[in-house]
């Protein structure tokens, strides 16, 4: 085994003390600052108020399509239906032309492509929901 020169033993350990002073530059300090906090706190509320904007239309639509017709006019209204009641889709399926008419959008949306204009535009597509 050849023995390395004095010379290239102390070109590696300053090479070595090199590595380690660019390492410790890399590392990851904490960022954790007054304005990174609020900052990200600020973001997630945001987010969470988008979400909430978005959603809620949504439901309010299925809370107050199961509400009686009674509670829907109290003022103020509830944000949660106290009883709950499947009239207003009974009313819907069954006392009204909902069936039918439902019945035509797929046909028109292209679900059945081949009757799509048929469908449409002529008074014979309605010859596929009745």
């Amino acid at each position: 085994m050849a023995a390395i020169e004095p010379q290239r033993i102390n070109s590696i350990q300053a090479s070595t003390a090199e590595l380690d002073r660019i390492r410790a530059s890399y590392t990851k300090r904490s960022r954790l600052t007054l304005p990174t906090i609020v900052g990200k706190i600020g973001f997630w509320l945001l987010i969470v108020g988008i979400i909430l904007y978005t959603l809620f239309p949504f439901y309010w639509a299925v809370a107050s399509s199961l509400t009686p017709a009674n509670d829907l006019f109290k003022s103020p209204v509830p944000l949660f239906p106290t009883s709950l009641t499947l009239d207003h889709y009974k009313v819907v399926l069954q006392d009204s032309s909902f069936p039918p008419a439902s019945c035509s959008s797929p046909c028109c949306s292209g679900r059945w492509a081949p009757t799509r204009w048929a469908g449409c535009i002529s008074a014979a597509g309605r010859s596929f929901c009745t």
